[in-house]
């Protein structure tokens, strides 16, 4: 209770201001009270049986987050004798150091997250080809430690696929600290690959027996190419028939452009009538060597090859 002065001389009939007297109620830290009762009582100093009570109830607020904090921090500084050495700001001086070894924590955590088990560096990710070529990509492996290492190389297309082969050469190196070594990924196309096809194929270098991967993808697509067919090296046996006789017709037919003939109709005619017709693939820079079959007829016999694709 803090009364003032005036408060000690007041006359029958009169009052004290509002702010004449203030009741101060201190709250414990550590309390666990969400409430309790005051009871004030006015007493007439000359005359003590000459008095009023009133009750007050009192509401304790709990503190917010940052005040729970520091009350903890603090409470810690004291267990840890920072309160001695730094007085009142043992709590921020002990937060201040958690701060700093978890800064510190998150750092190391960074750099072992974001340091690359292997650098892979290739320059032309793209290759154009004629279906004749392989697509040879120049993958160069670096070790970013000081240790030599082992690594594996894997290389696969996304969507496995009968036009095209994938190999690696070498597939496991090993690669001495701060060093580089240079493999190549080469991507073959088949019989069964035509104009315009491509393929992406992924891939992926770890260190041996590791599971943590660095990868970069590759693209080989072949050129938009044409194909070129001729027919050479006709023969007939026998050379000499009689009408009614069987005779063999032999003959070649070479591809000389830049893609696979698929389908490639071949038809024989003999007299201007179509007498038989198959069907042969050619890839390019191949050759398919033919025999036609048919039965002579009397008089002249007129033999013609014509080929559709």
């Amino acid at each position: 209770l803090i009364p003032r002065d005036n408060i000690r001389n007041v006359g029958i009939g009169q009052s004290t201001a509002a702010n004449d007297a203030r009741v101060v109620i201190q709250v414990p830290k550590n309390t666990t009270l969400s409430s309790d009762i005051i009871t004030i009582t006015v007493a007439s100093v000359a005359d003590p049986s000459t008095k009023a009570t009133i009750t007050v109830t009192v509401y304790v607020i709990p503190g917010n987050f940052l005040e729970s904090l520091y009350t903890l921090f603090d409470s810690a500084a004291q267990s840890l004798g920072l309160n001695e050495i730094f007085g009142s700001y043992g709590a921020i001086v002990l937060a201040s150091i958690l701060l700093v070894m978890i800064l510190f924590l998150f750092i190391i955590l960074a750099l072992v997250l974001t340091v690359k088990p292997v650098h892979l560096i290739c320059t032309d990710r793209i290759k154009r080809i004629e279906p004749t070529e392989k697509a040879i990509f120049e993958l160069t492996l670096r070790n970013p430690s000081k240790k030599t290492q082992s690594y594996e190389i894997n290389a696969a297309q996304q969507k496995p696929s009968s036009k095209w082969i994938t190999s690696i050469n070498p597939a496991t190196v090993v690669i001495e600290g701060k060093a580089s070594m240079t493999v190549q990924i080469i991507i073959t196309p088949t019989e069964k690959a035509a104009s315009k096809d491509w393929t992406q194929v992924p891939v992926h270098v770890k260190k041996t027996g590791r599971k943590k991967t660095e990868a970069l993808t590759l693209l080989a697509m072949i050129k938009e190419g044409k194909t070129l067919l001729q027919i050479h090296n006709v023969s007939h046996w026998p050379t000499a028939f009689s009408p009614g006789e069987k005779v063999i017709t032999s003959f070649s037919i070479s591809n000389i452009g830049t893609i696979t003939a698929r389908n490639t109709k071949v038809f024989f005619y003999l007299n201007g009538k179509q007498k038989t017709m198959v069907k042969v693939t050619i890839p390019a820079g191949n050759i398919a060597d033919i025999q036609m079959p048919w039965i002579a007829e009397k008089g002249k016999n007129k033999v013609r090859i014509r080929i559709k694709e």
